[in-house]
């Protein structure tokens, strides 16, 4: 609803995300909100995007990692980095957003360096390094890197860890 309240924190996007029409716009954490701006929370921190993010319709409505509505106004970003190229329109990651603490990176290591300084969230979040590789060596959550013990193989190979709730790509893991 246009007057909810939105916060997001630790999360992060490998995937690709296209936007195919002229209307509206994308991005790899929050795109296209629109909101009351009188009321309610949005805040989105901690954050991190490696997933190109393209619109065929407008390019330049094509963000690294937010973009709201220009009557939305009160989206907020703290602590956000993004992959160097990752979006259609790379000069500019967020868009109608207040941003404080968002950087441009240029691989793996350099982000691990960036989102590893962040602090705990209250739930104990953070980034760690991707060891096992599950993340194509991307930061991933500490509770992501637990060591998949108690795990549910199904019949096409696909594997689910039940501590953490990660889906493991492949069976070696």
């Amino acid at each position: 609803e246009k007057s909810s309240s939105i916060i997001i924190d630790y999360c992060y996007n490998m995937g690709f995300v296209t936007m195919k029409g002229s209307g509206g716009y994308a991005a790899g954490i929050v795109g296209g909100l629109s909101f009351d701006p009188s009321s309610g929370t949005r805040k989105v921190s901690n954050v991190y995007n490696v997933g190109m993010v393209t619109n065929s319709g407008n390019p330049q409505r094509a963000y690294a990692l937010c973009s709201s509505d220009k009557t939305s106004g009160n989206l907020s970003i703290v602590n956000g980095a993004y992959l160097a190229g990752s979006a259609s329109n790379a000069s500019t990651p967020c868009n109608n957003v207040t941003a404080t603490n968002v950087k441009e990176v240029a691989g793996a290591e350099e982000l691990l360096a960036v989102v590893s300084a962040y602090a705990p969230s209250e739930e104990g979040n953070v980034y760690v390094r991707d060891t096992a590789l599950m993340n194509d060596g991307y930061p991933i959550l500490a509770r992501q890197a637990l060591s998949h013990e108690n795990v549910t193989t199904y019949d096409c190979g696909r594997r689910f860890c039940n501590d953490c709730h990660a889906i493991l790509s492949s069976p070696e893991e």
